[in-house]
């Protein structure tokens, strides 16, 4: 998951180039943090707004999208010093592109 993490970091970063790669990185892994920590919260309020009515499709679905979004950030968060590193020689190689 980690080239597709930081995929994911050189495109969400790649468009704002006044600031430095590393914050321009940074920013797009704080950005997909807290994509992945809004969606596990409302899926846990699913969950809860689902226990009250007892109906167990309504607690399963929610249940399994947020051990999905958990096992995510588990991942992101794991490989998320190597993405970084990768994203920012990308982005720093796309920069020189640039200016050539």
């Amino acid at each position: 998951m980690s080239s597709t993490l930081s995929k994911m970091i050189v495109k969400i970063s790649s468009g704002n180039s006044k600031r430095t790669v590393d914050e321009q990185v940074n920013v797009g892994y704080q950005f997909i943090l807290f994509v992945l920590f809004i969606c596990f919260g409302a899926s846990l309020y699913l969950i809860a707004n689902a226990a009250t009515l007892i109906i167990l499709f309504r607690l399963v679905v929610p249940a399994l999208i947020c051990g999905y979004i958990t096992k995510c950030i588990i991942d992101v968060l794991r490989g998320g010093k190597a993405a970084k590193l990768e994203a920012s020689k990308e982005l720093a190689a796309m920069r020189t592109g640039e200016n050539s």
